[in-house]
């Protein structure tokens, strides 16, 4: 099976979060907003499809945005060559 770049790096196979040190900037989707309705939405039209057993499914009470991804500490170290 092809999976997502970011698996065995931020999830596991199965679907859990695996730890990944560093710093991201993250806006949680207000829970009072029409946006959030529709993020939950999305998330149960994906849900049902097929391909649902490709991705992990955030929590409803965890619902975010990304905003800025800014220092990963595995990428840092590779980048200047330290190892663990």
């Amino acid at each position: 099976m092809n999976y997502a770049p970011s698996v065995g790096v931020k999830f596991n196979e199965d679907g859990t979060v695996r730890r990944f040190p560093g710093n991201t900037f993250l806006c949680h989707v207000d829970k009072t907003s029409p946006v959030y309705q529709e993020v939950l939405w999305a998330q149960q039209q994906l849900k049902a499809m097929k391909c649902a057993t490709n991705y992990a499914f955030l929590p409803e009470s965890s619902m975010h945005m990304t905003v800025i991804e800014a220092c990963a500490t595995k990428f840092v170290q590779r980048h200047i060559g330290v190892q663990n």
